[in-house]
């Protein structure tokens, strides 16, 4: 089976323009090699690590990963999919997760 790379950048894109966290944008990038390598084990721990980390900067920042159903949706089938070792389910997940925090990382402020 082919895995093609996953790039993070529209989930870093987010993580550094809503925190600034350099431990959210490394657990983005170790679960994309993670996911484009194949290591499922390594994409499990390192979306916990990711999910944890999420949510404390949308607590810290005031916001609430739940006040965007999308990306709640996303993040909760990329977990599904790795729960249930369905690696190909997962990568499609991860890049649906990242279009649509690349989409939200520019709120409108009018």
């Amino acid at each position: 089976m082919s895995v093609s790379p996953i790039s993070a950048a529209g989930l870093s894109e987010y993580v550094l323009a809503s925190s600034n966290s350099t431990q959210l944008k490394q657990a983005s990038q170790s679960l994309q090699n993670s996911l484009a390598s194949g290591d499922l084990t390594g994409a499990q721990s390192a979306f916990q690590t990711l999910q944890t980390l999420f949510q404390n900067a949308a607590t810290a920042s005031g916001s609430s990963l739940s006040s965007n159903s999308q990306l709640s949706t996303d993040l909760t089938a990329v977990g599904s999919a790795l729960t249930s070792g369905d690696l190909s389910t997962a990568q499609s997940a991860f890049a649906r997760l990242q279009s649509d925090l690349k989409t939200s990382s520019s709120p409108s402020l009018s």
